[in-house]
């Protein structure tokens, strides 16, 4: 092989060897989970899940991310139960700079998060995820994303 077709080679592997084409903010929602608290009044969901938010090397700049909804669905996403209000470790809107990761950890009260009894009876057989639903300055549109599936506590 020629000197000049190493050098072609060689060119071309570092330019395509970049994994992270992050140039919007992507979402990833991990360690999803919820506890009901039943009462005679109706059942306080509390919980919790972390949010990471990250934008590769190759973004234009940095993007300040909105948190536009947080609601807990049937593992497939097909059903809604419930919006969510959440506490979280990081004021909203976050900016995210350019090749950088943003962890934001939400906390659900049982007290700002109650519902009529019948929603233990939907919740509990499970499983459910938690969808956020963030909006980036770059891209403009939603950014959506769900912690894996799991079952809810606190079930009779």
């Amino acid at each position: 092989m020629s000197f000049r077709w190493l050098l072609i080679i060689s060119a071309l592997a570092t330019t395509a060897c970049d994994p992270d084409t992050a140039v919007f903010v992507e979402a990833e929602l991990t360690n999803g989970n919820i506890a009901l608290q039943s009462s005679s009044l109706g059942v306080g969901i509390g919980g919790s899940f972390v949010a990471s938010l990250h934008l590769g090397d190759r973004a234009s700049g940095p993007s300040e991310v909105q948190l536009r909804s947080i609601s807990l669905t049937n593992a497939d996403r097909t059903q809604s139960y419930v919006d969510l209000q959440a506490l979280t470790d990081v004021p909203f809107p976050v900016t995210v700079g350019v090749d950088d990761t943003v962890d934001v950890t939400f906390t659900f009260n049982p007290d700002d998060n109650f519902g009529e009894t019948t929603l233990q009876d939907e919740l509990c057989p499970g499983p459910l995820v938690i969808v956020g639903v963030f909006e980036g300055s770059l891209r403009g549109g939603s950014i959506d994303a769900a912690t894996e599936a799991f079952t809810p506590t606190g079930c009779p």
